[in-house]
């Protein structure tokens, strides 16, 4: 009887350790030093040594932290609503159906405007990129992070015009599924 209590005890202190959330801070700590670790293996495999490895590895932590930033804006602009919840329920008057077509292009919008950002900064990177390394150094960096970027964006891309979000979902016009039209809710 003690061992169960013992056991039940421990799963529970371990079930509320594991639900806290981390901080903002210790987050930023993670991604700093996953950044850092990054950097030593970009280093590392382009084969950088002393001034140069020290070099790449202050900018490519200040590129990541610019591209970090337009990755939060984009996170805090997106509105999370109930958009398309209403058309299973029932049938959209025409106020709410304007509604969901001008959040559909307002979103659009804030995509185009945070990947315009995303393409100065990479441009900016680049010509400081230029300066110390070779072509193939430099295919390999941005190669890695035009990667990552795609496999980021793809559940933000996900869901579409007034659809919920899923794993299964086309977004944009014409949704991808039977019936289209919208992300393929209407």
């Amino acid at each position: 009887m003690k061992k169960i209590m013992i056991l039940a005890l421990v799963a529970m202190t371990g079930l509320s350790a594991f639900a806290q959330r981390p901080t903002q801070e210790e987050m930023q700590a993670r991604r700093a030093e996953m950044i850092e670790k990054q950097a030593d293996r970009l280093a590392k495999d382009m084969d950088l040594k002393d001034d140069a490895k020290t070099q790449f590895v202050a900018t490519f932590k200040a590129y990541q932290q610019e591209l970090a930033g337009t990755q939060q804006n984009r996170r805090n602009a997106e509105p999370r609503g109930e958009r398309g919840q209403q058309s299973d329920k029932k049938k959209l008057t025409d106020e709410e159906a304007q509604k969901q077509v001008q959040e559909y292009f307002d979103r659009q919008e804030r995509q185009l405007a945070q990947q315009q950002a995303r393409l100065e900064i990479e441009k900016k990177y680049l010509a400081e990129f230029q300066k110390t390394l070779t072509p193939q150094q430099l295919v390999k960096i941005f190669h890695q992070q035009r990667m990552q970027s795609r496999q980021g964006g793809q559940n933000f891309r996900q869901g579409g015009f007034g659809g919920p979000q899923g794993a299964n979902r086309q977004g944009g016009f014409g949704g991808g599924q039977p019936g289209g039209g919208f992300g393929g809710d209407f």
